[in-house]
């Protein structure tokens, strides 16, 4: 049975921050330095409240974390992914991204609710 979850709304004040969702999903991604990702995880606290890794997010439902990544891709789930972008040099002078994979946080109410 499919669970209806109040989706966690962002505010206009963070929503230019939040970046663009995912076609057919809630997976909201934005990127930048270092520094833009402090000040981004500051207001997604402020602004959408606790959130949690997909790993905890898993906790809070009591499902899987292949679960949390399916509902999340289905559009059932609301996530908040920041790529940390630029570039550092290796060894052998080669350039390879800071980070590859994002940071993902998901709103602790809608794990609850989920959970529920």
């Amino acid at each position: 049975m499919a669970t209806a979850l109040q989706f966690v709304r962002p505010p206009k004040e963070f929503a230019r921050l939040a970046g663009i969702a995912d076609e057919g999903t809630r997976i909201f991604r934005t990127e930048g330095n270092h520094a833009q990702m402090r000040m981004w995880f500051d207001a997604l606290c402020e602004y959408i409240g606790p959130c949690v890794s997909p790993g905890g997010a898993a906790v809070y439902a009591k499902v899987s974390r292949a679960a949390v990544y399916k509902r999340m891709k289905a559009g059932g789930l609301t996530a908040f992914c920041f790529h940390i972008i630029g570039k550092t040099k290796t060894i052998f002078g080669k350039e390879k991204k800071l980070k590859e994979w994002p940071l993902v946080y998901i709103p602790v109410a809608e794990c609850k609710a989920w959970g529920a």
